[in-house]
């Protein structure tokens, strides 16, 4: 159990964008990427996420290779859902990115999408439309709006809030300069709940 007694979900993410140069343990081949998700699952994961590699170890949206690589993790761990990446660094095109997801075969059970990204509406449509669900990856305020237009919050697997270092300090500065702001002309800064914070569950 989690904070305040909630159920928690440990995803396994078993090689992520590391390479080999990073750690020589790092699996690339579809069966080494299906027994360290074994291994995870016996430690007490219960989903799965993963980056396909080329034979050259780099990620890779290709069909065939994304094929066997869930159908490994499947044969593997029955029963855990599987997901895969769509990031957009691995196929910067973002029409050709959609035509590769679309050529799945073997599809995962979700797959992770950055809203950040280009052509977010038309990979969400897609995936949708094939019953894959989406974990959606939101970075940035910005990113929250973004998944409020698309209305797909309700039938998103889970939202990643994924705070980059960048965003948190840009909030900062714009909290900073709106108290400066409010302080000089004795008024509350907008946008803020004043009050004592207390801890939930006491």
């Amino acid at each position: 159990m989690g904070v305040w007694g909630r159920p928690v979900l440990v995803q396994a993410c078993v090689n992520g964008a590391r390479r080999r140069a990073e750690h020589p343990a790092v699996p690339l081949s579809p069966d080494e990427i299906a027994r360290d998700a074994s291994r995870a699952v016996a430690a007490g994961a219960a989903a799965r996420h993963g980056h396909p590699r080329a034979a050259d170890g780099s990620e890779t949206l290709d069909p065939a290779i994304c094929d066997a690589v869930v159908a490994a993790v499947r044969g593997a761990c029955p029963r855990i859902p599987i997901g895969l990446t769509t990031a957009i660094w691995i196929e910067p095109d973002a029409g050709r990115r959609l035509e590769l997801v679309t050529s799945w075969a073997v599809p995962p059970d979700f797959v992770s999408i950055n809203l950040s990204e280009a052509g977010v509406p038309e990979l969400c449509d897609r995936l949708l439309s094939r019953r894959i669900g989406i974990e959606a990856g939101v970075w940035t305020v910005d990113d929250a709006r973004t998944l409020a237009a698309l209305g797909i919050a309700d039938r998103c697997v889970r939202v990643l809030v994924e705070a980059q270092p960048s965003e948190a300090r840009a909030q900062s500065t714009r909290r900073e300069r709106s108290t400066r702001r409010s302080t000089e002309t004795g008024s509350r800064p907008g946008g803020y709940i004043t009050g004592r914070a207390s801890r939930r569950g006491r």
